[in-house]
């Protein structure tokens, strides 16, 4: 018929790069450069299959589309949230003007863990609930997105503390019904990506939230809130990072050029740094736990490499020996085993020596002058082994100078030493878990423009 799919989008297809189709299930959505080829489309169409033109559209998939002028287009779903508020039985309900209140905190602790209480949970639509407002969420309102994601961690066991946070958010709707996303033609392609963070503000496992944004042309395209895995200060930057390429691979196949813009970044520190970011580097120890979980991942699992690895750590569980994870003596202990070495395989050999050579050169008390070809040498036997490349991998080649001469005076312990601090601050504040604990030891960020005042 003449459509070409996109490969970064199997929903969208492009008709002699004058037209896109966007589908979904049984319905299309034509956008073309003239009302001539938008007949031509449907013709073709309408020879295979039956299908009905309803002009130009005005709701898809429950969001209202509206053309103020002929320069603006707006989205909203205020139909859809007021069916929301009355199936909730919360169309008369006193509005608020936040979706959830900081003072309001709600964690697994406040799941119910006797079955007569889980019963009575049973009986609350909390699940149904949650699913209607992530899709309001993911396709109009981005501000709420953090409080709904949030909530919906608890919908496999939710209490009556979630309920009502839950029936919070409802309030907020009924006072923000009409609020809508604003879409304006302009010249410029210029894509620009926000993120940020906050100090492991979820009370259950001290991880922290990223929130990320993207615009092109000054309007709003993609907006996520996730709980990070890894650490806050690099774990915010990946998810929108992702996102960027997804876009940017979209926009080429529909002949789009972004322009990126590039701002300096602010950070929402409160009080100057005590210490000077070059002097702040993710510790060895850490970077030689990352390298050896990379290496092990990556092994034969029916080679006599693994199964030696079995045998010498018959006290540690094959599935952590699968995942890699060992601690520093056992590290050690491994880089001066002879028997080990005869083990491994040929490729296995190479990426083992190098990680031995980056840590007794690089990452132990010398520094050698051609630290980068060695860490290059690394890289490259990783690579030949199929390793995956992980965020430490990343941190030892992407901040190679920032490490100091002789890192290895303070590389086990520099490590332990953190894990010390936040024992120390536990203590502290005595069990209670406060965002302030981790802001305590925080105090080494420095901002990115020494200029501003906060």
């Amino acid at each position: 018929m003449g459509f070409t799919r996109l490969e970064s989008c199997n929903c969208i297809y492009t008709y002699l790069d004058k037209a896109i189709i966007a589908g979904y299930v049984d319905d299309l959505v034509l956008f073309g450069e003239s009302e001539e080829i938008l007949r031509n489309i449907e013709q073709k169409i309408n020879e295979r299959f039956r299908v009905k033109n309803l002009g130009a559209i005005r709701n898809f998939l429950g969001v209202q589309i509206d053309y103020p002028d002929e320069e603006t287009l707006v989205l909203s779903q205020s139909t859809y949230v007021k069916s929301i508020l009355q199936k909730f039985n919360m169309i008369e309900c006193r509005p608020v003007s936040t979706p959830l209140f900081i003072s309001f905190p709600i964690s697994k602790g406040d799941c119910p863990t006797d079955e007569e209480e889980k019963e009575r949970m049973r009986a609350i639509p909390y699940r149904e609930l949650i699913g209607s407002l992530l899709y309001l969420a993911n396709c109009t309102r981005p501000d709420l997105m953090f409080s709904v994601t949030r909530l919906a961690q608890f919908s496999s066991n939710p209490g009556r503390r979630h309920w009502q946070a839950a029936k919070h958010v409802l309030r907020y709707l009924h006072g923000s019904i009409n609020l809508s996303l604003v879409y304006r033609r302009t010249d410029s392609n210029d894509a620009c990506a926000y993120s940020d963070a906050d100090w492991a503000s979820d009370i259950d496992d001290r991880r922290s939230n990223s929130g990320t944004a993207i615009t092109i042309g000054h309007s709003l395209v993609i907006w996520k809130t996730c709980k990070q895995k890894n650490n806050s200060g690099f774990d915010r930057k990946s998810p929108v990072t992702k996102r960027l390429v997804k876009v940017k691979r979209l926009l080429k196949e529909l002949k789009v050029k972004l322009q990126y813009v590039e701002y300096d970044g602010y950070k929402n520190i409160a009080n100057l740094p005590l210490i000077d970011s070059e002097n702040i580097y993710l510790p060895p120890l850490h970077i030689k736990l990352g390298l050896i979980k990379n290496f092990v991942k990556a092994m034969d699992r029916n080679a006599s490499g693994f199964a030696y690895l079995k045998q010498k750590n018959s006290s540690i569980s094959e599935a952590k020996i699968k995942e890699g994870i060992f601690v520093g003596p056992q590290i050690r202990e491994l880089q001066q085993d002879g028997n080990f070495l005869n083990s491994l395989n040929e490729v296995e050999v190479a990426a083992w020596n190098s990680f031995r050579k980056v840590c007794k050169i690089f990452l132990g008390s010398v520094k050698v002058e051609n630290y980068r070809d060695i860490v290059n040498d690394l890289l490259l036997s990783y690579k030949a082994l199929g390793c995956n490349m992980s965020l430490k991998i990343h941190f030892l080649h992407s901040h190679l100078d920032f490490f100091p001469d002789k890192l290895g005076a303070v590389s086990d312990e520099h490590g332990e030493r953190f894990h010390q601090d936040i024992s120390s601050m536990e203590k502290r504040y005595q069990g209670k878990w406060s965002p302030a604990m981790l802001a305590d030891y925080c105090w080494t960020l420095k901002r990115d423009l020494p200029q501003a005042k906060y």
